[in-house]
């Protein structure tokens, strides 16, 4: 790490600026997955060609294992191999696999300040997505680009020969901005049993061994955010702590799409144009959750596993809300895997015909009937380095 900057704050302030970095992330990043649900029309610029990697459930129950053994497998190399050159080949890694990301992230930013929308590029060669660049990359690519590749190379050039701290912060925002359109949860049961795993993952690699703290404070790369306080020392935030409970928050809001319209099935989507409750309330939870990690580590002075606060707040908030409207049933039933979508669209013709209601499950529309719609790489816990 770097000596500490002209930007040093106390921890208090350290700690604030990482939760509102890190909130900042999962409310772009949730609004830069929604797609248009199964039930509603096609808007005129309808662009839904993204490339993204759905998580199901059986990924869900071997996650925290997996993510176990890669950290594991850090934690050995730290010991056996030099950590200069350690820290070399795996910045070079990041470098190549965040320069993609960054560069979508500020076209996506760049992107707020336009008011007309971006011009697609073909990559492709016969007419074959499969073929396209834009598929092996695993990122949209459009005109924004042709000016943001060339700042976000030049961002990761600076990064790997300075590894000053605020680049590794910009490219580690780039690349837990662009996961959250790469890595999809495919229905809520899924997203429960991955956060439920990973609550069990951080407590034990946390208080039960030293390997999490070793890893996130000895390699210096960007799977993490960072901020330098006035006593000299770091303020650390694992992109996992973001991303994780994050892509559960993405998927409260493509849940809200969902029962809008199928309460308004003719109408084309529109990304703002319907209530967000759901989000709303698993946002504001992530939020809560994360100012409990950060006045918890305060109190005792030591590290805190993030998800042991994130995994609950996130889970039972959206639990609640979903109860507490008579909508259970739906949130369970809900479910962007398209096998299962043509299951239950099938079913649901067959016992409805009459609901004129497209590729919409019939039990999700009785549980809706009483519903009130009314106008939110690595795991490291909260360190203090």
């Amino acid at each position: 790490m770097a000596a500490p900057s002209p930007l040093a704050a106390t921890p208090e302030l350290c700690s604030l600026l990482l939760l509102l970095i890190s909130s900042a992330i999962v409310y772009s990043g949730a609004h830069a997955a929604l797609h248009r649900p199964q039930n509603a029309l096609p808007a005129d610029n309808d662009d839904e060609d993204s490339i993204s990697e759905m998580l199901s459930l059986r990924d869900a129950y071997w996650f925290p294992f997996a993510s176990g053994a890669v950290l594991t497998f850090l934690y050995v190399l730290l010991s056996l191999v030099d950590k200069e050159m350690l820290n070399l080949i795996l910045t070079l890694y990041f470098c190549l696999l965040g320069l993609p990301m960054l560069s979508t992230t500020l076209a996506d930013s760049f992107g707020l300040l336009l008011s007309s929308p971006p011009r697609k590029i073909a990559l492709s060669t016969r007419g074959n997505p499969s073929r396209s660049l834009a598929a092996l990359l695993q990122f949209k690519f459009n005109e924004r680009h042709l000016f943001t590749m060339p700042l976000a190379f030049a961002l990761c050039l600076a990064y790997f020969y300075s590894k000053h701290w605020l680049l590794s912060d910009i490219l580690a925002i780039g690349i837990a901005y662009s996961a959250f359109s790469l890595m999809k949860l495919s229905d809520f049961k899924t997203g429960v049993v991955l956060l439920s795993g990973l609550f069990f993952y951080d407590i034990f690699f946390v208080f039960g061994s030293p390997i999490m703290l070793a890893v996130a404070t000895g390699l210096d790369i960007p799977i993490k955010l960072s901020w330098p306080k006035s006593s000299g020392d770091y303020g650390i935030l694992g992109l996992g702590d973001i991303v994780l409970p994050g892509i559960f928050v993405a998927l409260s809001l493509r849940f809200d799409a969902f029962l809008y319209h199928s309460r308004h099935p003719k109408l084309s989507f529109n990304k703002s144009a319907f209530p967000k409750s759901y989000f709303i309330t698993c946002f504001t939870a992530y939020i809560a959750g994360l100012t409990v990690t950060v006045l918890v580590m305060h109190f005792f002075k030591s590290a805190q596993p993030a998800l042991l606060y994130l995994s609950p707040s996130c889970i039972i908030s959206v639990s609640f809300l979903a109860w507490y409207r008579g909508d259970i049933k739906a949130m369970f039933a809900y479910s962007e895997d398209n096998n299962d979508s043509r299951k239950l669209t099938k079913a649901s013709t067959n016992k409805a015909a009459d609901a004129k209601i497209p590729e919409t499950p019939r039990r999700v529309l009785r549980s809706m009937k009483s519903l009130d719609l009314v106008d939110g790489i690595g795991h490291s816990e909260w360190v203090q380095k």
